[in-house]
Order: structure tokens, then sequence, then C-alpha cells
């Protein structure tokens, strides 16, 4: 049990919740600011979700898988309204939206705790893939005896 929390509490799970809640963290206050007319633009983007996961694989390869799926469960999850997958690339007509009625806090609130419960989950699935993975790599590699070890067999010794 102890193992397979010191799994979970990784840095991984915050690259993870990072990159699902960085497409609101950027678009929203521009919303709001009246930059955009919509609550989603160019952070809710492939092209913004790959350059997140580029800077993290900079520091680690698996962090930037772990943005790859933080930010890609964010765009998923928003699939029920417009979500411009490849601006600005391609152009899209955006709605006008007020965001008065939009941003509640309990609307927020409830995002948030939606967003958390995917990305960990998406997080917890990508780290259990790569705990398996890593434990089936060990397995499968010959492990070294003791007569290798010393670099040869009795024979040898004469």
């Amino acid at each position: 049990m102890i193992m397979l929390l010191r799994r979970l509490l990784r840095p991984e799970l915050a690259v993870a919740a990072f990159s699902f809640v960085l497409p609101d963290l950027v678009d929203k206050p521009l919303w709001v600011l009246g930059v955009f007319t919509d609550g989603r633009n160019i952070g809710h983007t492939l092209f913004t979700t790959f350059l997140v996961a580029l800077a993290f694989s900079l520091k680690k390869r698996v962090y930037g898988l772990v943005a790859v799926c933080g930010g890609m469960a964010h765009l998923l999850s928003d699939r029920s309204a417009l979500v411009p997958w490849f601006y600005p690339f391609k152009t899209y007509d955006f709605p006008n939206v007020d965001w008065h009625g939009v941003l509640t806090w309990r609307c927020l609130a409830s995002t948030l705790l939606q967003g958390a419960v995917v990305a960990i989950v998406v997080s917890v699935a990508v780290l259990l893939i790569l705990s398996v993975s890593s434990w089936v790599r060990e397995r499968r590699t010959p492990r070294a005896t003791g007569a290798s070890q010393s670099g040869g067999s009795a024979d040898m010794e004469q």
C-alpha cells in the first residue's frame, strides 16, 4: 500500500492537473477581459496542448506524456461545445457568449472538481501503465550471476 501511495504521489500528478486546467487558465481570463468573445480559444487547441507537452518533456519525457494526457482530457471533456482544435491554423466562428451567466462560483467549483477527477484518473492510468511496463522490462532482463560479475569462470583462474 505504501509503494502504491509513493507511486501515486509523484510530480506527474501535478503536471497532469496543471495541463488539465491550463486551457481555462489561459482562455477564461482573456474572455472576461473582452479579448475573446468565447471562453474557448487559443488555450483550447491541439497546438497549445502539444507546446505544453513539449515544454514538460524537456524536463522529463514522462512529464510530456502526462501533459498530453491532461490537455487532451480537458479538450475531450469540453467537446459538448465548440473546441477550436486547429486554431490558429484554421478559422472558427466563435460564438459571442456573455460570461456573467456562465462563470459562477458553483459552476467554477463543479468544473474544477470534475477536471481534477479526470486528470487524476488519467494520470493514475498512465502511471500504472508505466509501472507495469517497467516491471515487465525488469523481469525480462536477465540478471547477472556472481560468476559473470567477477569476470569469468573457474577455468580462467588457472
